[in-house]
């Protein structure tokens, strides 16, 4: 999946791998040059070098990113935004959340991995500089929307961020992993609201599976996360219209404890290779 089909790094492409951890230099591929760093500062440290070099930024590829942008306003329009009596589009879904944070600032959003990921990536808008949006890149590590929201809920709290609030976003399955923390979230104060699109399903795995002819433990039975969080202490609601999901999302951004929103969603994945299996 990382590699999409192992077609990235291509054949003969020069790798350089920059990482705070050694053990992961060269792990995945071979590289020509591995550097033990950060990767915010080795970059620095390398751009003033390539000045120094005489070497120019490639403004062109700059204004072709900014073209691209122009002319596809919308990365997801090969998806459907069709809905049933019982679950929603994700596609509409984010759309709604897009709108909400547009008039909403101070919301930090972290997303959990997989399908979530995806959709974060695809369907939210930056509207602003500074690390507003936290992802689990690399292999998929379900389970950290929730506990990396109360983290970064603390860390706003603790440098007296103008970002006051966290929005995590994650798949059932995801969400399934690591939903006993909002337990946390209550007993430390943390008013995190966590949305879960929940389609019954280890999505983008039943989809993968799909393409092999054979389903295998990513189909799941209906589970009330609304409940669970109320059962550990939080509040939750259930949605299954966008009117629900507007309503919901007000109220749980007046709440004082954790929130989580469980929405119906169908099982769509954001990744175009593998709509050819829906």
């Amino acid at each position: 999946i990382t590699t999409m089909d192992w077609s990235i790094p291509l054949r003969g492409q020069k790798v350089v791998h920059i990482d705070v951890d050694p053990v992961e230099l060269c792990r995945t591929f071979a590289c020509d040059v591995s550097i033990i760093g950060d990767a915010r500062e080795t970059l620095r440290m390398l751009n003033a070098s390539l000045v120094e070099l005489g070497c120019k930024p490639k403004t062109a590829w700059i204004e072709e990113v900014v073209r691209l942008k122009k002319k596809t306003p919308d990365p997801l329009t090969y998806i459907d935004n069709d809905v049933d009596d019982e679950r929603l589009s994700p596609k509409r879904v984010m759309r709604i959340l897009d709108k909400f944070l547009a008039g909403r600032r101070n919301i930090v959003v972290v997303s959990d991995a997989s399908s979530s990921s995806g959709w974060v990536a695809g369907a939210l808008t930056a509207r602003q500089t500074g690390r507003n949006f936290l992802f689990p890149r690399g292999m998929a590590g379900l389970g950290y929307g929730i506990p990396a929201g109360i983290g970064a809920s603390i860390a706003l709290s603790e440098v007296g961020s103008e970002h006051s609030r966290c929005m995590v976003i994650a798949g059932d399955g995801g969400a399934a992993f690591s939903i006993v923390e909002v337990e946390t979230a209550r007993r430390i104060g943390v008013p995190l609201v966590g949305i879960i699109l929940n389609d019954g399903a280890l999505g983008w795995i039943k989809k993968i599976q799909e393409k092999s002819g054979k389903i295998v433990s990513s189909v799941f039975t209906e589970v009330d996360f609304a409940a669970v969080s109320r059962g550990l202490g939080g509040q939750g609601y259930i949605v299954q219209s966008e009117q629900d999901l507007r309503e919901s999302l007000n109220r749980c951004f007046e709440e004082d404890k954790p929130c989580i929103i469980d929405v119906k969603v169908k099982t769509v994945v954001p990744y175009k290779p593998l709509l050819l299996y829906s």
